[in-house]
C-alpha cells in the first residue's frame, strides 16, 4: 500500500493505492485542503484508511504486471533527498526573480562564450600575419 501526499495546483491530496492479493490495483483520492501537518496524516491513516479499505474504492484495476519499472532503493533515496533540497517557491515575485537570474546567467555565459571566440579569432589572425612576414623574407 502507497501513500502519496502531494499538491495539485489547488489543494493537497493524498493517493492511495492498493494491490489486493488477486493483483488488483485499487485507488483512492482523499483531499486534505490546507498543507497537512504529521498529525493529520497520521488521523487520516489510522481513522480514515480503514474505513475507505473496505469499502470506498475509486477505480479497480486488474494487471498482471506492475507497470512501473522498479527503482532500487539507493536511487530512489537520491531522488527524494533531491526534491528535499529543491528550494520551495512560495511567492511569484521570487519565481520572476529566479527567472531574471536565469536569464542573466545564459546571457553571461553567451556574452563570455562570444568574447573567447573573438580572442581566439584574433590570436588566429596574429599567428597568420606572422607567418606571411615570414614568407616574405625580411
Amino acid at each position: 500500500m502507497d501513500l502519496t501526499i502531494y499538491f495539485d495546483g489547488q489543494y493537497w491530496s493524498g493517493l492511495v493505492e492498493y494491490r489486493d492479493a488477486q493483483e488488483h490495483l485499487r485507488v483512492y483520492r482523499h483531499v486534505f485542503g490546507r498543507k497537512p501537518s504529521n498529525q493529520d496524516i497520521y488521523t487520516f491513516i489510522y481513522e480514515t484508511l480503514p474505513n475507505i479499505l473496505e469499502k470506498d474504492w475509486h477505480s479497480e484495476i486488474k494487471s498482471e504486471k506492475d507497470e512501473r519499472k522498479r527503482i532500487s532503493p539507493k536511487r530512489m533515496q537520491r531522488i527524494v533527498q533531491k526534491q528535499k533540497n529543491k528550494p520551495v517557491l512560495s511567492t511569484k515575485a521570487q519565481q520572476a526573480m529566479t527567472e531574471q537570474r536565469e536569464a542573466m546567467k545564459l546571457e553571461r555565459k553567451q556574452r563570455h562564450k562570444r568574447r573567447k571566440l573573438e580572442e581566439k579569432q584574433v590570436i588566429f589572425e596574429k599567428k597568420q600575419q606572422k607567418r606571411h612576414e615570414k614568407k616574405k623574407g625580411h
